[in-house]
C-alpha cells in the first residue's frame, strides 16, 4: 500500500513539474507576443519613437544641409529652404509613411505636391532677385526640383517598409487569436497543476518554479544584450535613422524588462505567501 501510495505521489510529482516546465514556456511565450503586439505591431510605438528621438528634426537638419549644397550656387541658401520647406511639412509627410506601413490597403503616398511647392519657390525666389526665368533657367530649376524631390522621397521612406507593410498585415490578422489562445493555455495549465496537488505548498511550489524560468529566460538575454552592446555596433548610414533605431530598440528592451520584472513581482508575491501564510514567518523546506 505504502508502495503504490509512493509510485502514485512520484508519478503525481513527476507530471507536476512537466506541468510546471510547460507552463514557464507559455508565460515566456506569452510574453514574447504581448511585446511584439505591443512594440513592431502597434503604429502608436513607432510614432512615440519618432517624437522620443527627435527624428523629425535630425532628418529636417540632413535635408537642409543636402539641399544647400544642391542649390548654393545658385544662390538658394540654407534660409529659403528653410522657409520653403517647413518643419511641420515634413513632418505630416513622415508621419503619412508610418501610416503607409500599417495600413492594410496600398496607399502609395504623391509626393507632386512636394514637388509643385519646392519648384513654385525656386521660381518666386529667383524672380525676387531679379532673375528672368528663360527656358534654360527653367530647365536648370526644374532638375535641382527633381533632385531634392529624389533626396526628400529617399530620406523620408523608411527601409524596407514595403516589405514589413506586408508582413505586418498578414501577421496582425492572426496575433490577437495567438494571444488569446496562448493566454487560454496559460490558465488551463495553472488550473492543472491546481487541481492535481491538493497541498497548498504542493501548488505554490510549482507555480514558483514556472515564474522562476521565465524571469530568468526573460532577463538572461536581456542582461546579455545590455552588456554586448550590439545594437550600438549596428552601422546605419544616416544619423536620424540610427538614432531612431537606437531608441526604438531601447524601449522595446525597456518593455521586455518590465514583463522579466513582472515575473518576478508574482513569484515575490507567492513566496511571501508561501512564507507568511503557509510556514508562517518559519523557514520551510
Amino acid at each position: 500500500m505504502d508502495q503504490k501510495s509512493n509510485q502514485d505521489s512520484f508519478l503525481l510529482s513527476c507530471i507536476s513539474h512537466v506541468l510546471s516546465f510547460l507552463l514557464n514556456l507559455l508565460l515566456v511565450a506569452t510574453s514574447l507576443v504581448l511585446i511584439l503586439n505591443l512594440t513592431i505591431l502597434n503604429e502608436d510605438f513607432l510614432r512615440k519613437q519618432i517624437d522620443k528621438s527627435s527624428f523629425v528634426s535630425n532628418i529636417t537638419n540632413e535635408l537642409l544641409t543636402q539641399f544647400n549644397s544642391y542649390g548654393v550656387s545658385a544662390g538658394f541658401d540654407e534660409e529659403f529652404f528653410q522657409s520653403a520647406i517647413p518643419l511641420s511639412y515634413i513632418e505630416a509627410d513622415i508621419y503619412r509613411e508610418v501610416s503607409r506601413i500599417y495600413s492594410d490597403t496600398d496607399k502609395h503616398i504623391d509626393y507632386q505636391a512636394f514637388r509643385d511647392k519646392l519648384y513654385n519657390s525656386f521660381i518666386e525666389n529667383a524672380k525676387s532677385r531679379g532673375y528672368e526665368i528663360t527656358e534654360k533657367e527653367n530647365t536648370g530649376i526644374l532638375y535641382l526640383t527633381d533632385l531634392c524631390t529624389s533626396t526628400y522621397i529617399n530620406k523620408l521612406q523608411i527601409p524596407y517598409s514595403e516589405q514589413l507593410s506586408n508582413v505586418l498585415n498578414k501577421v496582425d490578422k492572426i496575433f490577437n487569436i495567438i494571444i488569446f489562445v496562448l493566454i487560454i493555455l496559460v490558465i488551463v495549465l495553472a488550473i492543472f497543476i491546481l487541481l492535481i496537488n491538493k497541498s497548498k505548498r504542493k501548488k505554490t511550489r510549482y507555480f514558483m518554479y514556472s515564474l522562476a524560468a521565465a524571469f530568468l529566460m526573460i532577463s538572461v538575454p536581456l542582461i546579455f544584450l545590455y552588456l554586448s552592446d550590439i545594437f550600438e555596433r549596428i552601422s546605419i548610414g544616416s544619423k536620424s535613422l540610427y538614432t531612431l533605431f537606437q531608441t526604438y530598440i531601447q524601449s522595446t528592451l525597456s518593455l521586455s524588462v518590465f514583463f522579466a520584472f513582472l515575473m518576478l513581482l508574482f513569484w515575490l508575491f507567492i513566496f511571501t505567501y508561501r512564507r507568511v501564510v503557509l510556514y508562517g514567518g518559519k523557514v520551510y523546506k
